[in-house]
């Protein structure tokens, strides 16, 4: 108190009117501390037997649903005596000492029983969705066109590269020779090495766009199916897939993407056939400058999928999914729809209904929906 009231401000100090003299507001509560301090050094028993040091005990209220384990109780069940604490030797006799039949162990709290009840037991296992297991070695080649959900499928196929369960190299063009000269240099290699299948799950996205030359066709075909065939011969999984969509819907949606309605749809001079063009990597940009399909080039497209083991459609993306994954042994065959809505659903179960009808009916007859 002495060394709170020396180091007081001059504005901390009240003036006694009577006295005239500066006084400390904290004298009279100290004095009072000190002396109660006092009686109950003069009340608390003094242990002789310990002269070293001194054992103080602290008296702990716990609830009564939660209580340390192994402590002991006495006739209160809410005081709980825990461990002593040792205090330095300074002669000083203990201020309190509660009684003790043994030395408790040490208190190790634990949660009441209805807290955390034990969890039940499980009645049956979940089915998982995909039901074959991951396979030793499985190469997919995915051949993308554009305007046919292939970006969906190249997130399906990421999600399973960022989870470890398969290579994923994308974006396979014609203007980088390279990329796919390493994929095949990788395929070529495992199947030299003895061994080198174990373990191999390769997905690939060619995704070679548009040219001047059926470059599909005439060069990366022929390498896909050697690969197919050595790889099956060697008893390794190996699939070409590919998604087509109905002309008229995938003709209106590479409208809205490419033009994106800067040009109206009648003035638009666009070949209709542009997926036969880009599976095999002709150009379909350029309007009046692209030259027509012949009838040989529309006998090529067809042989190319027949050679195909799975060609989908984007209208029935979720059976070419799942038909896919048994084909490759795809483990998480899942994407998230972008737009969720009522009015979206709808009209993908519109576009699965278009589906069954030809362009010369839906252009005869158009339905509402697809005016709109």
């Amino acid at each position: 108190c002495a060394h709170i009231c020396a180091h007081m401000q001059p504005r901390d100090l009240v003036i006694n009117e009577r006295l005239s003299q500066p006084r400390c507001p904290w004298r009279g509560i100290c004095t009072l501390a000190g002396l109660l301090a006092f009686l109950a050094l003069l009340s608390a028993p003094q242990h002789s037997d310990r002269p070293s040091s001194t054992l103080q005990s602290i008296s702990l209220t716990v609830p009564a649903g939660l209580r340390p384990a192994g402590t002991h109780l006495g006739s209160d069940d809410d005081v709980a005596v825990l461990a002593p604490v040792k205090t330095a030797p300074h002669g000083t006799p203990p201020l309190s000492r509660l009684p003790q039949s043994r030395p408790p162990p040490k208190a190790q709290l634990s949660p009441p029983p209805s807290a955390f009840p034990p969890p039940a037991p499980a009645t049956a296992t979940p089915v998982a969705l995909v039901q074959q297991p991951l396979p030793n070695c499985s190469v997919l080649f995915f051949h993308h066109l554009e305007k046919t959900a292939g970006t969906t499928l190249r997130s399906v196929l990421q999600r399973h590269a960022q989870l470890g369960l398969f290579d994923f190299v994308s974006f396979v063009n014609r203007y980088n020779k390279v990329q796919f000269q390493m994929v095949t240099h990788r395929v070529d290699e495992a199947l030299r090495t003895p061994g080198g299948l174990s373990g191999l799950r390769l997905a690939v996205e060619i995704h070679i766009g548009g040219g001047g030359y059926e470059q599909f066709l005439k060069y990366t075909l022929p390498d896909l199916l050697l690969l197919r065939s050595k790889l099956r011969a060697a008893g390794c999984r190996c699939n070409l897939v590919t998604l087509l969509r109905h002309p008229l819907l995938q003709h209106l949606s590479w409208h809205r993407h490419f033009v994106n309605e800067r040009v109206p749809l009648c003035f638009w001079n666009s070949p209709h056939d542009c997926q036969s063009r880009m599976s095999m990597a002709l150009a379909c940009h350029g309007g009046p400058s692209v030259r027509p399909l012949t009838r040989d080039h529309r006998t090529a497209v067809q042989a190319m999928w027949d050679a195909f083991d799975l060609v989908g459609m984007t209208e029935h993306f979720d059976s070419f999914l799942v038909l896919l994954a048994d084909l490759a042994g795809l483990q998480r065959p899942f994407y998230r729809i972008q737009l969720g809505t009522a009015e979206t659903t709808a009209a993908r179960e519109a576009t699965r209904r278009w589906s069954a009808r030809t362009c010369a009916s839906l252009t005869a007859d158009p339905p509402q929906a697809l005016l709109e």
